[in-house]
């Protein structure tokens, strides 16, 4: 057996999905209920009654015992299978295209192309913020400058810590 870094789309899941380069997919039509008449277009307009007719179709898919109710339960199971279905979609397209020989398995070169070697970085509002004395670089105390000035701004409650809280906030 030829030695192989993925073999399928389900294998690329927990990679893609932590992939910022790869913008969120949208739900496929196949995770929700499918529509009688068929979808608009995403810039026509949607009359009342083919809001409300979805709506009750999308209520019938989340109601699976059917009482009449669309427990929290029910509600998260339906936005989950559509969020999965979307990833499931979204990462065997990205399997299709990274498998540039179409044998089904990645090769080393082609799962290094998950990760772009021409990656743009703007460091110019880095530099413009810290760059006290304007000569286009920064020293080791401006650099420390602009740290302490970041985390006085993230450390919101001043108490000389970022919690958990004001990391995940900042971003981090």
């Amino acid at each position: 057996m030829k030695p192989t870094i993925w073999h399928s789309a389900i294998g690329l899941g927990a990679v893609l999905a932590a992939q910022p380069l790869l913008a969120a997919p949208p739900i496929p039509a196949a995770a929700a209920p499918a529509p009688e008449a068929p979808a608009p277009a995403a810039s026509a307009a949607l009359t009342r009654d083919q809001v409300m007719q979805r709506s009750a179709q999308e209520f019938a898919a989340i109601d699976v015992n059917h009482d009449g109710k669309a427990s929290p339960a029910e509600i998260e199971a339906f936005r989950r299978s559509q969020v999965l279905a979307a990833l499931r979609l979204r990462n065997s397209r990205a399997f299709e295209r990274l498998d540039a020989d179409k044998n089904g398995y990645l090769s080393k070169e082609e799962f290094a192309k998950l990760v772009p070697n021409d990656v743009k970085v703007n460091v110019a509002p880095l530099i413009q913020r810290g760059d006290r004395d304007k000569d286009g670089s920064l020293s080791a105390a401006e650099f420390r400058a602009v740290a302490a000035d970041e985390f006085k701004q993230r450390d919101k409650n001043g108490d000389g810590v970022m919690s958990r809280d004001e990391i995940g906030a900042a971003g981090i």
